[in-house]
C-alpha cells in the first residue's frame, strides 16, 4: 500500500495550491472518486485564530466526526491537528495504515512519516466521509464472502 502512495509524495509546498488541504482532496479524488472542493484560502489562515477553516470545510463537504481517539483510526480517516500553538485546527493528515499518515507541511515535501505521539497528540478530530464507510463496510463484507467455505458461499448465493 505505502508504494502506492509515491504519486502523493515529493511535492513542494505552494500555500493554497499544494498544500496539506490540496493533498487530502487529491487523495480522495484518486482512491475513492470523491470530489472535495477547492475552496480559496486566505493568505496566513493557518495563523488566525478566528478562522477555523478545516473545521467548516470539512462539515461542509459531508465529512463526519468518527468520534474515534487518534489511537483508533482506520484507512482514509483524516485527522485534523492543531499545531504549532494554534488555537483552531491548521493541519491535516490522511491515515494510510501501517502506523502511518500522508501529509504535507509548510516549507517540507509531501511526504508519509511515522503515525507517532508526536502527530497522534495533535489530533483533535477524526473525520471521515460518510462514501469512505460505504465503501469500507463493503469491502469488509466482501473479504468476509471470500473467507467462507465454497458450501456456505453457494448457500448464499440460493445454491444448494
Amino acid at each position: 500500500m505505502i508504494k502506492e502512495l509515491d504519486t502523493f509524495c515529493g511535492h513542494k509546498y505552494e500555500q493554497g495550491i499544494v498544500d496539506c488541504y490540496s493533498l487530502v482532496r487529491d487523495f480522495y479524488k484518486e482512491r475513492y472518486q470523491i470530489e472535495i472542493t477547492n475552496y480559496a484560502r486566505p493568505k496566513d489562515w493557518a495563523k488566525d485564530d478566528n478562522l477555523d477553516f478545516f473545521t467548516d470545510k470539512f462539515q461542509t463537504e459531508g465529512f463526519i466526526d468518527t468520534g474515534n481517539s487518534p489511537h483508533k483510526v482506520r484507512f482514509g480517516d483524516v485527522l485534523m491537528m492543531r499545531i504549532v500553538g494554534s488555537e483552531v485546527v491548521n493541519h491535516v493528515a490522511i491515515y494510510v495504515g501501517r502506523q502511518k499518515i500522508l501529509h504535507h507541511l509548510e516549507g517540507r515535501l509531501s511526504e508519509v512519516v511515522d503515525y507517532s505521539d508526536r502527530w497522534r497528540y495533535r489530533v483533535v478530530n477524526v473525520v471521515r466521509h460518510p462514501e469512505v464507510e460505504k465503501l469500507t463496510d463493503s469491502v469488509a463484507l466482501s473479504n468476509l464472502h471470500k473467507g467462507l467455505p465454497i458450501h456456505l458461499r453457494k448457500k448464499l448465493r440460493g445454491g444448494n
